[in-house]
């Protein structure tokens, strides 16, 4: 069995849904399940889950209990989704807006912590919050546009701590350097 809530381990059970709902084959449905249930509890939380950590990657396998959800109805993935949901709500954030990979990365801006998070960001604000958060997500990916894209080739850059960010180191005698490219931790 798994031993931590991951964002690998997520990309692997949306592979399985995916297939079940290709295939129609009940293993990969059962196997998520199954999966899944090794974290979530009756009452919601996940184990080894903590919002506090403030860590985008872990949102990406909450984008899995809108699944089990819609498929079996109980009340512990909504209350797991809506764990979850918490994290983004606290979730520190640069000064435009758009949220911190990790807090252990003060002000950066990922690539794929926007992978991580807004996909379920956006299917919670959808479903339960009245599309609330649209916004607020248009936003951070507007930022991203501006900051993070290489106007010459188009492409963008993996992590960003520049312009979009308030420039007050987070820890005494930690300044806080340019990331773009790949991203080193001031330290």
């Amino acid at each position: 069995m798994p031993n931590k809530w991951n964002y690998i381990d997520g990309c692997m059970i949306t592979a399985c849904l995916s297939l079940y709902h290709t295939t129609g084959d009940k293993k990969y449905l059962d196997f998520s399940k199954q999966f899944i249930d090794y974290f979530v509890q009756p009452d919601g939380s996940i184990q080894t889950y903590d919002p506090k950590e403030y860590n985008l990657d872990n949102v990406n396998q909450g984008k899995n209990l809108f699944v089990l959800y819609d498929l079996y109805g109980e009340e512990k993935y909504r209350k797991a989704i809506d764990l979850i949901r918490s994290q983004l709500e606290t979730q520190p954030r640069t000064k435009e807006g758009n949220f911190w990979h990790k807090d252990i990365y003060p002000w950066q801006v990922w690539l794929d912590g926007t992978y991580m998070a807004q996909p379920f960001y956006m299917e919670y604000e959808t479903r339960f919050n009245k599309m609330q958060g649209c916004i607020d997500s248009y936003k951070q990916f507007m930022n991203i546009r501006r900051h993070m894209r290489d106007p010459k080739t188009g492409l963008y850059y993996h992590a960003d701590g520049r312009a979009a960010v308030q420039r007050v180191p987070r820890h005494p005698g930690h300044a806080e350097a340019d990331h773009r490219g790949c991203t080193q931790v001031p330290g």
